[in-house]
């Protein structure tokens, strides 16, 4: 698997994906890499660096006119514009395609705005809105507002394009901000994405993320000027019950699109020699792509159904802390914690025999235990859970399996 480094399974890793899905080429392009595609990364925004393999649960982009703007969006009520004009295909979008749609600000002094309306969410009342945005000729400025229907609960950030700026505004309505950011995707263009928590309040409604224009001041309510103010976007998505983006799924056909769960499993024929012995180390570099309070793991060793488990897990509740654990079906549970910096590229240690366990992050140990047993599994996934779920939602970028303890100091020395 070019630039994903796998040492020690002598091929027993197999990768599967049920759709096609989005990833950044060698050269800064968007591509779509086809069914059971593994996808190697790229970020436009540094010069194309490799990112490493791109591993996400699965996403449903609710947009379902992503890359129209003048579409309805089944909205129930209300407009899809107000006060802005949309003129198709004004510019190159990040596939190459000149499909980047133009919103220009129209009539008198009045605000100027395109929407859509999704529904319904439910528990845990979470949606993430993302499009991709480019300046126009006399305005590099647009608010970002989602909301939830009828009760309005939300939040709403200002996004200054030129600054290359994302900036947090205040709740609406007891919403609650889980996390916002601009990616730099190459040409001007920039991937511009907000969480919000709507709250129980919110419970089967639909959401609904608007677009507004603004002036060079940051005004929402103005005249147009001489050459209105304008800008252009592309690649709208909606996750609901989701707390973090993922790579964009594009939803053109009228209907929500579906990208699946990506799968990177290991082989139970080479598991035992490499990962099922009496003492193993593993070594994995990992970078997510967004930072939010979203559970994820980045490895799951497994057996008896899921009651004895390895595992290297990022509790949500938990921001900023990587758990190795080891869980026996009789119920004891040896538990590590260490720090890290969520969004930055992170490396880890987990070392394991009987009575011996330690985890070591970004050159430091994080702690040991002397008292653990060890838990008999058979089969893992990688950067996912023993069920095949929470998806790392970022890149592994090496994955190293020793068949023996490696000592403390080694530990510290592979991952700085």
């Amino acid at each position: 698997m070019a630039n994903l480094s796998i040492v020690g399974l002598d091929g027993a890793t197999i990768f599967a994906r049920a759709s096609a899905a989005a990833y950044f080429d060698a050269d800064g392009v968007l591509q779509s890499a086809a069914s059971g595609g593994l996808r190697i990364d790229h970020d436009p925004g540094a010069g194309n660096a490799v990112l490493g393999a791109l591993l996400e649960r699965a996403a449903t982009n609710e947009w379902t006119r992503s890359e129209a703007l003048d579409y309805a969006n089944d909205l129930s009520t209300g407009a899809a514009l107000s006060d802005v004009s949309i003129t198709a295909d004004q510019a190159a979008a990040p596939d190459g395609a000149t499909t980047m749609d133009e919103a220009t600000a129209t009539g008198g002094s009045a605000i100027h705005t395109f929407r859509s309306r999704r529904g319904a969410i439910s528990s845990p009342y979470d949606s993430v809105t993302s499009l991709f945005l480019k300046a126009g000729d006399t305005t590099s400025k647009v608010e970002l507002r989602v909301i939830s229907d009828t009760h309005n609960i939300g939040y709403y950030a200002t996004i200054d394009l030129s600054a290359e700026t994302i900036t947090a505004g205040s709740a609406l309505n007891s919403g609650v901000l889980n996390g916002l950011g601009l990616q730099d995707v190459g040409g001007g263009i920039y991937r511009a994405w907000m969480s919000v928590n709507h709250t129980a309040t919110s419970n089967g409604v639909g959401v609904t993320a608007i677009v507004y224009v603004l002036d060079a001041s940051g005004n929402q309510t103005y005249t147009p000027a001489g050459t209105p103010e304008s800008v252009l976007a592309w690649g709208s998505q909606i996750l609901l019950n989701r707390k973090a983006p993922d790579s964009y799924a594009a939803a053109t056909g009228g209907s929500a699109v579906t990208r699946a769960a990506d799968a990177l499993t290991l082989t139970s024929t080479k598991f035992s020699a490499a990962l099922g012995g009496s003492a193993t180390t593993v070594i994995a570099t990992f970078q997510r792509r967004f930072v939010a309070a979203e559970t994820f793991y980045l490895m799951s060793l497994h057996g008896d159904s899921g009651s004895e488990r390895v595992d290297i897990v990022r509790d949500g509740g938990a921001p900023g802390t990587l758990s190795l654990a080891l869980i026996k079906s009789s119920g004891s549970v040896a538990q590590i914690d260490g720090s890290y910096t969520d969004g930055d590229a992170t490396s880890v240690a987990a070392a394991w025999a009987e009575d011996d366990v330690e985890l070591a992050i970004d050159g430091a140990s994080a702690g040991t235990d002397t008292s653990a047993g060890l838990p008999a599994v058979d089969s893992a996934y990688l950067a996912a859970s023993n069920l095949g779920t929470l998806q790392l939602g970022g890149h592994l970028r090496r994955y190293i399996a020793l068949s023996f303890r490696l000592p403390s100091a080694l530990m510290e020395v592979a991952t700085a």
